[in-house]
C-alpha cells in the first residue's frame, strides 16, 4: 500500500485531499468549543477575522459566567442560598483554558492544512505530465457524454413533442413546456467551448505546439540588461 501511494500521483493527492478534510473538521471543532466558551463568558472573540456586533446569548436556560456571579452576589447580599463562589470561579477558570486550548488546536490544524496544500502543488508540479494527460482523457470522455446527451435529448423532446400532440388530438388539457430548443442551444455550447482549453481539441493541440513563454525577469536582471544595453 505505501508502495503505492508512493507511485501514483491519484493516491499522493487523494490521501492529503482526505487529511486536510479530516484536519478542517478538527479545526472546526475547535473554533466552535472557543466560540461556546466566549459566549459563556460573555466576551468578544478577538481576531483580525472575528467581527461582532453584538456578543452571542448562551442557549436558553444557560446563565453566562458574568450572570452567575451577579446572581450570587444578589443572594449573598439578601442572605440566601446561592451557588458557591468558588463553583462560579472554577468554572470561569476551566472556559478560559479551553480558550487556550482551543486557539492551539485551531493553530496546529491550520498549519498543517497550509503544509499539505503546499505538498498537493509540488506534487501537481512534480507529476505534471500525468495530470495533463488525465485531463485531455476526462475532455475527450467529456466530448463523448455530451454528444450521447444531445442525441438523447433529440430523441426526448421528440417523444414529448408526439405525447402532447395526442393528448391535444382528444382535446384533453395538459401542461406543456413549449419549446425546449434552448436547452439544447445551452448544451452544444458546453459542448462547444467549454470541453477543451481553447474551446476546442484542435486548439489545444495547436497551442501545445508553440514555444513556452519566455520567464519574466526580475527587477534586478531588468536592471543589469538596461544597463549592458545603455553602455
Amino acid at each position: 500500500m505505501v508502495s503505492r501511494m508512493k507511485d501514483d500521483p491519484e493516491a499522493l493527492i487523494a490521501g492529503r485531499e482526505k487529511l486536510i478534510e479530516r484536519k478542517v473538521e478538527e479545526r472546526g471543532r475547535a473554533q466552535d468549543a472557543v466560540k461556546s466558551a466566549h459566549v459563556l463568558l460573555a466576551l468578544p472573540e478577538g481576531g483580525p477575522n472575528v467581527v461582532h456586533a453584538s456578543i452571542p446569548r448562551p442557549p436558553d436556560g444557560t446563565l453566562t459566567i458574568p450572570e452567575r456571579w451577579k446572581a450570587a452576589k444578589w443572594l449573598d447580599e439578601l442572605e440566601r442560598d446561592h451557588e458557591p463562589f468558588a463553583t462560579i470561579k472554577k468554572a470561569e477558570e476551566k472556559l478560559h483554558k479551553a480558550i487556550e486550548a482551543g486557539r492551539e488546536k485551531i493553530e496546529s490544524p491550520t498549519d498543517a492544512i497550509q503544509t499539505l496544500k503546499d505538498e498537493l502543488k509540488q506534487i501537481e508540479a512534480d507529476h505534471h505530465d500525468h495530470f495533463r494527460k488525465r485531463a485531455e482523457e476526462g475532455s475527450r470522455s467529456g466530448d463523448a457524454q455530451l454528444d450521447k446527451l444531445l442525441a438523447v435529448f433529440d430523441e426526448t423532446t421528440q417523444a414529448l413533442g408526439d405525447m402532447w400532440s395526442r393528448w391535444t388530438r382528444v382535446n384533453t388539457p395538459i401542461s406543456t413546456r413549449g419549446d425546449l430548443g434552448h436547452i439544447r442551444r445551452e448544451l452544444e455550447e458546453v459542448r462547444k467551448g467549454c470541453c477543451w482549453p481553447g474551446h476546442t481539441e484542435a486548439n489545444y493541440r495547436e497551442s501545445q505546439q508553440a514555444p513556452p513563454p519566455a520567464p519574466k525577469l526580475t527587477n534586478r536582471e531588468a536592471r543589469v540588461r538596461f544597463m549592458e544595453a545603455a553602455g
